[in-house]
């Protein structure tokens, strides 16, 4: 039976804390520090790491806040209202995040694919509270009504029936790592510590092999800014508008939305030039790079794009600028860098390549689940979809 509920009817809401960060020795421990940034999409289910941990001096100053697993941690501030994430084991979040710890009477993940069903309603709120920044503060949260199935049979049923999805969808991202830690394991073994095919009888020249050499970036590569953001876009793809438009960002390699005719078709990267400065992801399909984006693409045999990948993900570009860092084309450009021997290249290219192929048939896989996953979604919390 479906019924109306406030969210603090359901569990107790819990808003994070961030410790003082002027005492490091805050951070650095077992447990999670859960913020948006950490949670990378909207469609993520487990935060597996995030970029700090509290230690234990961290967690005596917000014990109170300590979250257990399966506590559902939902954005209720900023662009990004909406993102949510069960905990995999217990942790903490900062100020940006409510998290809802279920009572006995409900499944947490049946809960947590009910929040993400109706991330809309909140994201609608939070917009319009006028304060120029979108924010659903505790007190908003907690006294929000949704729809709810109060059987919790019924809801145990709902959430394997979904979960069954996100399964199969982290089983393909582990699969994806160990590919991309295959490549980057065999980059730094040949280009950083140097233990190459037949690196026992190559001889080293100012400490690399003489048969390298150190060219600037321009020298080998196109560069090129990202363009406006087009007029006619969509948030969502579709087959009018399938083409990803990218920005600057980690979350979801900076997925911006789509359009309907790329500007770059040739495998590429892209460096965030502000915000995430340095930032490289590897562009294998067609897209639209937009501002705050600067893409490259290997202009001769020199080099090829997985090296370029591979080379900026070791070697991360520093910004310039006192009020914001930033990168542009002509600071770029004179960037010297390491060109090996084109053999070399080309039997890494050829490699990874295959590598490669793997990861994009089990991320388009992934994308097929999600699809399936989000059809399902509407029709399961609205009870259209007996189970």
């Amino acid at each position: 039976m479906i019924q109306y509920a406030k969210i603090k009817e359901i569990g107790k809401v819990i808003t994070g804390k961030t410790p003082s960060t002027e005492n490091e020795e805050n951070f650095g421990g077992v447990f999670p520090f859960i913020t948006p940034s950490d949670i990378s999409t909207f469609d993520e289910r487990y935060v597996v790491q995030t970029e700090r941990t509290i230690s234990s001096k961290g967690y005596r100053y917000l014990k109170s806040n300590l979250l257990p697993m399966n506590a559902i941690c939902f954005v209720c501030i900023g662009s990004t209202i909406g993102k949510i994430c069960l905990t995999n084991k217990p942790s903490f979040t900062n100020q940006q995040i409510n998290a809802l710890i279920v009572n006995e009477n409900y499944d947490a993940q049946y809960v947590f694919y009910l929040l993400r069903y109706v991330k809309g309603y909140f994201q609608q709120i939070g917009a319009g509270t006028g304060s120029g920044k979108g924010i659903v503060n505790k007190s908003t949260f907690e006294k929000s009504r949704i729809s709810i199935e109060k059987d919790l049979f019924i809801q145990k049923k709902i959430a394997s029936i979904l979960s069954a999805y996100d399964e199969l969808i982290e089983n393909n991202n582990k699969r994806i790592k160990i590919l991309e830690q295959m490549a980057e394991n065999l980059y730094k073994e040949w280009f950083v510590r140097f233990r190459f095919p037949g690196y026992e009888t190559a001889e080293f020249e100012n400490g690399i092999p003489k048969e390298w050499g150190i060219r600037r970036l321009d020298e080998v590569s196109k560069l090129s800014a990202g363009g406006d953001v087009p007029k006619d876009f969509s948030l969502v793809q579709s087959k009018e508008y399938p083409i990803p438009i990218y920005s600057n960002g980690m979350a979801n390699d900076g997925l911006y939305g789509y359009c309907k005719k790329p500007t770059r078709t040739a495998q590429s990267i892209t460096i965030s030039a502000r915000g995430t400065v340095g930032f490289v992801c590897l562009r294998s399909q067609p897209y639209m790079p937009i501002v705050r984006l600067v893409s490259i693409e290997p202009k001769n045999e020199s080099v090829d794009v997985f090296y370029l990948y591979y080379y900026f993900k070791e070697n991360s570009i520093e910004g310039y600028g006192t009020s914001q860092q930033q990168i542009t084309i002509p600071y770029l450009s004179k960037k010297k860098i390491l060109i090996p021997s084109i053999k070399l290249i080309e039997k890494f290219g050829i490699y990874t390549a295959k590598l490669f192929d793997k990861i994009n048939v089990l991320k388009e896989k992934s994308q097929n689940l999600i699809k399936q996953r989000d059809l399902l979604l509407p029709r399961l919390m609205s009870g259209k979809l007996e189970v």
